[in-house]
């Protein structure tokens, strides 16, 4: 199967593109998490609201930690945000106080607010992202048929497919995570940082995951016997026996079919979701035994839902001193991705991939 990572089909491919540009201004990319947890008003650490523009993440956590005067590893984020946007994320940092953060005067930064807490922030704490989206230049008599593609996707669920960032700027980070699980591992070490490795690691498994999103996309919201059906308010995954009684939660979009994201204890699942993956390996000349890769790389596998839920959907045409736009808020859950929906619309992958 030669399908390439960001070459995914479209759901709606029955409603031609509706054109529109993304990200001509900071301001038409906004992103807020929606946090897991309130602050506990007491402990060592101090969660931080912050508002950034024009800044990755980890420029943001080296540019804290400087201004706060602690190490790097006392700062905790929950997730990764665009540098391109207006983001809205928390940061936690161990052994500052509050008034010391909220008194923080940085270029492109402004703090929301902070207070105490009792644990570092980690990767994955929070419940998901709001987005503000602005797609510039859309024309609005194709009204009709934003409205088409966004009741497909509120109906069947948003596709979860890996976008551009996830595979380099060239495109083949996945070719050389392919080539480093296939014995390069000890050469590759010593050139790269681990870091670095686990990324093109991670680039393969995510082209794997959107080949076998392509084979089920036409029956995305179908679960089949033998699925690892994905919970959406736990995040954990059930074998189903009977589709056929658990087909009303899927129209309700409370669990989903997964799919894989290969590795030495991914639990596999059974029946036709089983060798619909194990086609994808064999495609490339692969099976389940050949999965296990340098130990140093910490490379274990998972489940990932083949579609999200798309939330608190508001959608309309606007205008402002830069031109007409159509404006998109919604919320996804945590690791989707904001322009899996755009693309839907606009029919094309000519924008960097955004994950929250």
């Amino acid at each position: 199967m030669s399908v390439v990572p960001t070459d995914l089909p479209f759901l709606t491919a029955d409603v031609p593109a509706v054109g529109g540009r993304l990200k001509e201004r900071p301001e038409d990319f906004v992103v807020e998490e929606i946090p897991a947890y309130a602050p506990s008003g007491d402990g060592e650490h101090v969660l931080m609201q912050v508002e950034k523009r024009g800044l990755t993440t980890p420029v943001l956590v080296e540019r804290l930690a400087v201004a706060l005067g602690v190490p790097r590893d006392r700062v905790g984020y929950a997730g990764l945000k665009d540098a391109q946007a207006v983001t809205r994320q928390q940061i936690s940092v161990q052994g500052v106080d509050p008034a010391a953060a909220l008194a923080l005067e940085l270029d492109g930064v402004r703090v929301l607010s902070a207070e105490r807490n009792r644990r570092k922030l980690r990767v994955g704490h929070l419940k998901g992202n709001r987005f503000r989206l602005r797609l510039r230049g859309v024309d609005p008599a194709r009204a009709p048929d934003v409205r088409r593609v966004l009741d497909v996707l509120a109906r069947r669920g948003v596709p979860n497919g890996f976008g551009r960032q996830r595979f380099g700027r060239r495109g083949d980070a996945w070719m050389l995570g392919r080539d480093l699980l296939a014995g390069g591992g000890r050469s590759a070490r010593r050139k790269r940082g681990l870091a670095l490795l686990r990324f093109y690691v991670s680039a393969w498994q995510a082209k794997l995951f959107n080949e076998v999103l392509t084979v089920r996309l036409a029956r995305l919201d179908e679960l089949l016997e033998g699925d690892l059906a994905w919970l959406h308010d736990r995040g954990a995954v059930f074998r189903v026996e009977h589709p056929a009684r658990e087909a009303p939660r899927a129209m309700l979009l409370e669990i989903s079919p997964s799919g894989p994201l290969f590795g030495p204890e991914m639990i596999e699942p059974a029946g036709e979701p089983r060798s619909i993956e194990r086609a994808v390996l064999a495609a490339h000349g692969l099976s389940g035994s050949d999965l296990g890769g340098p130990r140093f790389l910490r490379w274990n596998g998972a489940r990932r839902p083949l579609r999200v839920p798309l939330g608190e959907l508001v959608h309309g045409l606007g205008s402002d001193l830069h031109g007409s736009f159509l404006e998109l808020a919604f919320a996804l859950p945590p690791g989707a991705y904001a322009t899996n929906l755009v693309r839907e619309l606009t029919k094309s992958d000519d924008f960097d991939g955004f994950e929250a």
